[in-house]
């Protein structure tokens, strides 16, 4: 982008190093820039709820990221998820739209399809069904048979606000605040069936691993790990003490990645196959909170003032400067 440029930061876990390149900023010094992604392609959503827009963006080359197309709303979008060439954004409008992104400099809106208040999150059923959660204790299936129409297959509405999904064998796992965790058997998808929940935990966002799921709180600090070895019988086995709230979570290539846990912006990293039972992080960056997180391939996206792609994995790092490629310091 010749206006805004680009940045571009690249960790190698073994230095703990920071390394970066040209920017990519905005206009301002706010994070409000959340980031949803779009399966099966190298393109994330970017939800600026600053502007009202949202922007495709192209990470298939890390080192030339770029915005391909936007298109600006009368309202704030506040979460977003897609596959292949749609993806679905909703609003503080309480509206869900679908978006063709199949052309990625040219987004379509396909119009307000769908009435869903205060959307959180999502998680795909197979290939052709989406269930969605909403702040406001609202749990959805979609069909997404016709992805530019898609239907409500099932609605039911739990006690709490429900911020993270989690799919275990043939049973779903709701975290919700004040709430806990829902453990519903959803092997009726279109009449899930309570078995058991999990009380006294302001459960916010969740992520899984193996037999494991990582449960975060907008008003405890650290993350509390539940063991899932009876997924019918989640119970606390451990703790990861933060210095704050986590305020996002990821796994990606068994790494436990962790936005917030401190109150001045951290990211945070464990290794989920170290065999000692509270390993230490093998990550920290500090300064670095994150407004939005989606994992994209070989990378982790991470949305704030800036945009960062992290590569964890990566051994030999390059960092782009002034236009060329150029060896960055181990």
């Amino acid at each position: 982008d010749e206006e805004n440029g680009l940045l571009v930061h690249a960790i190698d876990p073994d230095a703990a190093a920071l390394f970066a390149g040209g920017e990519f900023t905005w206009p301002f010094d706010n994070n409000g820039h959340d980031l949803a992604p779009i399966l099966d392609t190298p393109y994330l959503l970017e939800l600026d709820s600053y502007e009202n827009r949202v922007h495709l963006l192209d990470a298939s080359e890390p080192d030339v990221v770029r915005r391909r197309g936007h298109l600006t709303f009368d309202d704030d979008p506040i979460a977003g998820w897609g596959r292949g060439d749609v993806a679905y954004v909703a609003f503080d409008s309480d509206q869900l739209r679908a978006l063709d992104v199949s052309h990625p400099g040219n987004l379509v809106d396909l119009g307000a399809v769908l009435e869903l208040r205060d959307v959180r999150a999502f998680l795909p059923e197979g290939d052709h069904r989406l269930w969605v959660s909403s702040t406001s204790s609202d749990l959805w299936l979609l069909d997404l048979s016709d992805p530019a129409a898609p239907q409500i297959l099932m609605h039911q509405w739990w006690t709490g606000s429900i911020r993270g999904l989690t799919r275990v064998d043939h049973y779903l796992i709701l975290s919700a605040y004040l709430s806990g965790l829902y453990v519903l058997d959803v092997s009726d998808p279109l009449e899930p069936v309570l078995v058991n929940q999990v009380t006294g935990h302001y459960a916010g966002g969740t992520a899984h691993h193996g037999d494991r799921i990582y449960v975060s709180s907008n008003f405890v600090d650290g993350v509390t790990v539940f063991s899932l070895a009876d997924p019918t019988q989640p119970h606390e086995i451990d703790t990861i003490p933060l210095s704050g709230p986590a305020r996002l979570m990821s796994v990606h290539r068994d790494r436990l990645w962790i936005f917030g846990g401190s109150y001045y912006g951290q990211t945070t990293v464990y290794d989920l196959l170290d065999p000692d039972p509270t390993p230490p992080p093998v990550l920290v960056i500090g300064g670095l909170g994150g407004a939005g997180l989606a994992p994209l391939g070989d990378h982790v996206a991470v949305g704030d003032t800036y945009i960062y792609l992290v590569n964890p994995p990566c051994r030999e790092i390059t960092a782009v400067e002034e236009g060329g490629r150029v060896p960055a310091p181990r």
